[in-house]
C-alpha cells in the first residue's frame, strides 16, 4: 500500500505542479482500515498523515458518542451514574486513537 500511496501522490504532482501535501492538499476523507492508515503513514510520515486523516477521527468520534448515548440511557444504571458513565466512556474513547501499542486499548476497559 505504501508503493500505492507513494504512486497516486506522484502522481497528483506530476499532474498538478503545485501540489503539495499539508499545503495545497489540506484533508484526506478516509474511511480505511488499519493497514491502510498505516501505508498512508509509510508514505507521508505520521505526523502529516495524523494532520490530513481527520475524516476518520470524526467518524470514530461519532461512533463513541452514539454508543456513549445508548449506555448513558440505559434504565439498569441509576439515573445519578448515567452522566458520569457517558463523560467517562467519551473521555476513554477519545484517547484510544492516540495509543502508541494498541493492545493496550483493553487495558482501558
Amino acid at each position: 500500500l505504501q508503493k500505492a500511496f507513494k504512486m497516486m501522490f506522484a502522481t497528483c504532482k506530476g499532474d498538478h505542479p503545485v501540489f503539495s501535501l499539508g499545503k495545497t492538499l489540506k484533508g484526506i476523507v478516509l474511511d480505511s482500515s488499519d493497514t491502510e492508515r498505516a501505508g498512508i503513514e509509510q508514505a507521508i510520515g505520521k505526523d502529516l498523515a495524523w494532520q490530513l486523516l481527520k475524516g476518520c477521527q470524526v467518524h470514530w468520534a461519532r461512533s463513541y458518542q452514539r454508543v456513549a448515548k445508548r449506555i448513558s440511557n440505559d434504565s439498569s444504571i441509576p439515573l445519578k451514574d448515567q452522566s458520569c458513565l457517558r463523560v467517562a466512556f467519551e473521555q476513554i474513547c477519545h484517547k484510544l486513537p492516540f495509543l502508541q501499542d494498541p493492545a493496550r486499548v483493553v487495558a482501558y476497559f
